[in-house]
């Protein structure tokens, strides 16, 4: 199970397709060679994740979900997205320093 504090990026070298007017995105994974669809909520959490912690990068999802009229209250669970992306080697956890030491 991941970590609190622990910070997420993405894999280095994914191939991402989005196909907006279907409302998901392609991504291609090479180091482990599979391709997955992400629906609108995984590719909103994909392009959000830039290093962030995950109750940051919670807060960012949720505001930007309730900017596009969906309602906050109403988002989908964030730590499940986040260890279903993280399973499939799309995003990466990386320890915070004090988790390091």
């Amino acid at each position: 199970m991941s970590s609190l504090s622990a910070c997420y990026r993405r894999a280095p070298d994914l191939r991402v397709r989005p196909v907006p007017e279907l409302g998901y995105c392609l991504v291609f994974t090479p180091d482990r060679p599979k391709l997955y669809t992400l629906n609108a909520a995984a590719w909103l959490l994909l392009e959000l994740c830039d290093g962030q912690d995950r109750d940051a990068l919670e807060a960012d999802f949720r505001e930007v979900y309730a900017e596009q009229g969906a309602g906050a209250g109403d988002a989908p669970d964030v730590r499940f997205i986040i260890e279903d992306l993280e399973g499939k080697g799309i995003l990466l956890r990386q320890p915070t320093e004090k988790e390091a030491s």
